[in-house]
């Protein structure tokens, strides 16, 4: 019976097949090298392209346009023609805008300045807390703000806070040829608000907005008195940074 062959295994041959071994190491390893090059150089490419996109750096313009409920309440003025005074209220739906252009100035903090005003249309009257009813419907009581405002975007979230500050007045019209105004006074606004992003530089959002005014206010027969104004609003709003 004959005996089985067996395989003749040189040094040579093991030499020949680490080298062959080692080889197929250094060239699959060129390959993968030469695959992560051709994917990181057009990324690298594409990197300048992407800056400033979905951030909040550099020019921003936002409006803002919505409705809520406002009033305002003159501490003192005369009831009747007795001389008696009593507290008099108008308050009613009201119509809410803004406008504000700033910049950037660190990361997510923007500064800017806010021209806003809130309009009650037809508001009801009351006096000392009793309702005297309606105004014409052409009658307005409306309040504006002017001055400088910070607004901080909490990302990647895009909520904001904005807080204005500035000069207030108030003008009076009761649609039957009367109209007054308050002088300046103090005023603030404070939005909490989240946007969306539609574009690099362009998003839409809504938001939550509480307005205050305290203004002097003289009356027809010589005295002075307060107008306190307060608003509280929801907005959509459309901004570019």
């Amino acid at each position: 019976m004959s005996a089985v062959p067996q395989p003749i295994v040189t040094t040579s041959t093991v030499n020949g097949r680490v080298r062959l071994r080692a080889c197929a190491i250094r060239g699959t390893t060129l390959v993968a090298l030469a695959i992560t090059i051709a994917f990181a150089i057009p990324a690298q490419a594409q990197a300048p392209a992407e800056k400033g996109r979905h951030e909040h750096d550099g020019l921003m313009f936002r409006a803002a346009l919505g409705a809520g409920y406002a009033a305002g309440t003159w501490d003192a003025v005369a009831i009747d023609a007795f001389g008696n005074t009593g507290k008099l209220d108008l308050a009613g739906a009201a119509g809410f805008f803004s406008v504000d252009i700033g910049s950037s100035i660190a990361g997510s903090l923007v500064l800017h300045a806010r021209l806003s005003d809130v309009s009650v249309i037809s508001p009801t009257v009351s006096v000392d807390g009793s309702e005297m009813g309606d105004l014409s419907k052409d009658a307005s009581l409306t309040f504006y703000l002017f001055g400088p405002a910070a607004t901080y975007y909490l990302m990647p979230a895009n909520v904001y806070f904005t807080l204005a500050l500035g000069l207030a007045q108030a003008a009076v019209d009761t649609g039957a040829g009367d109209t007054g105004a308050s002088g300046e006074g103090f005023g603030l606004e404070v939005d909490v608000g989240k946007e969306w992003w539609v574009g690099d530089n362009w998003g839409i959002g809504a938001a939550a907005r509480f307005s205050f005014a305290s203004l002097p206010y003289d009356l027809a027969d010589g005295s002075s008195t307060r107008l306190g104004g307060l608003g509280f609003g929801v907005l959509l709003s459309a901004t570019y940074q």
